[in-house]
């Protein structure tokens, strides 16, 4: 008596790991909560030898949006959770959830990316004649909210692959 076998089993083909959209939503959620509150925009200003140093920065934990942020992520960490559901509806929450959080970094990368542009073509317009070298651009903060970007991107993409194979008959 042979057994037939599943198309999976057949073809060799694996859906993902049932851990891999729920891991890579909370790894953005974890990046997204510290970027969130971390250095945005970090601006450098070095004049002439000897003068000191001038440095500033804007970060989220002095804005209302890093944490409107960190609240989001949290709530995109916490759905997370229902990644593993078997029904449309609970695999909407972690989908809707992520996208949310992806929307509102995206938005808050922009926004840190022009005011940093500002910053030097100010800077650049009043530099004068002295030798100065100035800098603004994406603090860590900001780079900790484009990993978790990407981290929830690819959650969703992996979450939403599985559930199809699942669907399908292939994993359990």
């Amino acid at each position: 008596m042979t057994q037939a076998l599943s198309p999976s089993v057949a073809s060799g083909y694996e859906t993902f790991s049932p851990r891999l959209a729920p891991s890579l939503t909370i790894a953005g959620s974890i990046a997204g909560v510290a970027g969130a509150l971390g250095v945005w925009v970090r601006a450098v200003e070095v004049t002439a030898a000897g003068s000191p140093v001038r440095a500033g920065s804007i970060t989220g934990a002095s804005r209302a949006w890093g944490f409107i942020i960190a609240v989001v992520v949290v709530a995109a960490g916490v759905a997370a959770t229902q990644w593993a559901a078997r029904t449309l509806v609970r695999i909407a929450l972690p989908i809707a959830a992520s996208a949310l959080s992806i929307a509102l970094i995206v938005l808050r990368l922009r926004w840190a990316g022009s005011v940093a542009g500002s910053l030097a073509a100010r800077a650049g317009a009043s530099a004068g004649r002295s030798f100065t070298t100035y800098h603004a651009g994406f603090g860590w903060g900001a780079w900790l909210l484009a990993l978790a970007a990407v981290c929830f991107a690819l959650g969703c993409v992996a979450g939403i692959l599985r559930a199809l194979d699942v669907r399908q008959g292939i994993g359990t």
